[in-house]
């Protein structure tokens, strides 16, 4: 209907150009593009009208419009239009209804800005009434539109062609069922993965299985770890008391008894949460009492398909641990990794990358590029530097909102400021990164310091120098390296220099 609307206002200002004699240069639209200061969406067809008029060589130029809220409901936009009336061809702002704006008299000037005022309050007015039917439709229960709920039916509308072929939405074909009313089969889905979850099943294993079974999500993608438990942790199609039931309408942190149907019942969705938090709180606990246990977690990358390995422990058969690195079994998708898996050592893996680092760091070319003595005054000087562009940038904003820039002006100036904040922060972060090395203590070699550093700061030494370790397929056979089975010519290391 939008595109209808659209067609609509351009024929009617085809119209008002016929009638007064003028020829029409350009036609510009923003649809579904919101010109109040509460639309979110770039108005790109506003601004390339801008463009357009500071690029004029005409000796006069129009603006004709259905109505001026179609033009602007700001009143900086309309300071705007009249600063270019005083340094471009613009001159009238034109509506269909047979206003017309001289924006070079006084009077044209104050009808225009009281227009545009007038727009604005009607915004404001429209914003507050909106906000106050959605309190309204919240406490009723009804669905406030958006994105099809996953378990629930979504809008379904007319197809309709225009003379160019262009295929466009129609009117509604479902009223009264958007949002309300189950779909079955993904209603299944909901409380099954529920059901998984409360029996001990991992994210992952719910992830992997409904991708492998061609089951999609509400936008018609694979499912991912995180946004499949984001779905399940969503109280929409939770009862909002007892079960069978009406489902819960969430508001502003506010829960009502919605109009749809509920899902799965809000004893299901206590134990399911339960077992969410029991999963999260045993993996912090483990993670805040060991910490990092392994050096080049995430920096080893598998030469079969390029995973990154990670630090696991395997069982013995005389009960010990062994230390190993093994590449990860699947990706974000749940979507296992193609190639074999690969395992290595940790040990002798450990020791030989921190010695490669150590020879590294002795070599000029390194040392001088990630080790630069530290400059006490340059970095005094990037602080001051970068305090002085963040001020910049909003001193820019300031004069673009009190008309002391134009939008093309506040587009160049800032580009250029945020460019300088940039290499700052860059440099900054270089220094910052390079200064692991120089906290080395007087007297202290590399090498001393790397042998009684936290696994932490070895590891940021390491990442100094190191992008990835490349782990080569080949068993090391008779190779050996110090007291360790291990073949160094399996291993590649990617610099960083």
């Amino acid at each position: 209907m939008r595109r209808i609307n659209v067609t609509i206002q351009r024929d009617e200002i085809d119209d008002c150009a016929l009638d007064s004699g003028t020829s029409i240069k350009q036609h510009f639209s923003d649809n579904n593009k919101s010109a109040s200061e509460y639309g979110s969406k770039p108005r790109d067809g506003y601004i390339d009208l801008i463009a357009t008029i500071m690029r004029s060589v005409d000796k006069e130029d129009e603006i004709i419009v259905t109505e001026i809220p179609r033009l602007c409901r700001k009143s900086e936009e309309a300071l705007e239009l009249i600063r270019l009336s005083k340094t471009t061809p613009l001159r009238y702002i034109i509506t269909t209804d047979g206003m017309k704006y001289d924006l070079h008299t006084p009077r044209g000037r104050k009808g225009f800005r009281e227009a545009v005022s007038d727009a604005e309050f009607e915004s404001d007015q429209t914003s507050t009434r909106q906000h106050r039917k959605k309190n309204k439709l919240a406490e009723a229960g009804a669905f406030h539109g958006g994105q099809r709920p996953y378990g629930y039916e979504g809008a379904k509308y007319e197809q309709l062609v225009d003379a160019d072929d262009n295929t466009y939405k129609g009117r509604l074909l479902n009223p009264g069922r958007v949002g309300t009313v189950i779909v079955e089969e993904e209603a299944a889905v909901r409380r099954e993965a529920t059901n998984r979850i409360i029996a001990g099943e991992r994210e992952v294993d719910l992830v992997r299985d409904f991708n492998s079974r061609g089951i999609t999500n509400c936008s018609g993608g694979k499912w991912r770890m995180g946004g499949l438990k984001a779905w399940l942790m969503r109280k929409r199609d939770v009862a909002f008391d007892k079960f069978p039931g009406p489902g819960t309408r969430v508001h502003k942190g506010k829960e009502y008894p919605a109009i749809w149907p509920a899902i799965i019942s809000k004893e299901d969705y206590e134990l399911m949460a339960t077992a969410f938090k029991i999963r999260s709180s045993d993996r912090r606990k483990r993670d805040s009492i060991q910490g990092r246990q392994y050096l080049l977690s995430g920096i080893l990358r598998s030469g079969h398909s390029g995973a990154p390995m990670y630090g696991r422990r395997r069982k013995l058969l005389d009960g010990t641990f062994e230390r190993r690195y093994i590449t990860v079994p699947q990706n974000g998708y749940g979507e296992k990794i193609a190639g074999p898996k690969l395992a290595r050592k940790a040990e002798p893996l450990d020791e030989w990358v921190t010695e490669a680092v150590l020879e590294a760091f002795d070599t000029p070319e390194v040392a001088s590029t990630l080790a630069p003595p530290e400059n006490k005054q340059r970095i005094k000087e990037l602080i001051e530097r970068r305090a002085k562009q963040q001020l910049h940038i909003q001193q820019l904003l300031t004069d673009y909102g009190t008309g002391v820039l134009s939008r093309d002006d506040l587009v160049i100036a800032k580009q250029a400021a945020q460019q300088v904040l940039n290499e700052t922060d860059n440099e900054l972060a270089k220094i910052q990164a390079t200064r692991t090395v120089s906290t080395i203590p007087a007297g202290q070699t590399l090498r001393e310091f790397m042998a009684t550093a936290s696994i932490e700061l070895r590891r940021q030494v390491i990442q100094l120098a190191v992008d990835h370790v490349i782990v080569k397929p080949g068993h090391p056979r008779n190779a050996m390296w110090r007291e360790h089975r291990y073949n160094p010519d399996h291993v590649e290391i990617v610099w960083r220099v």
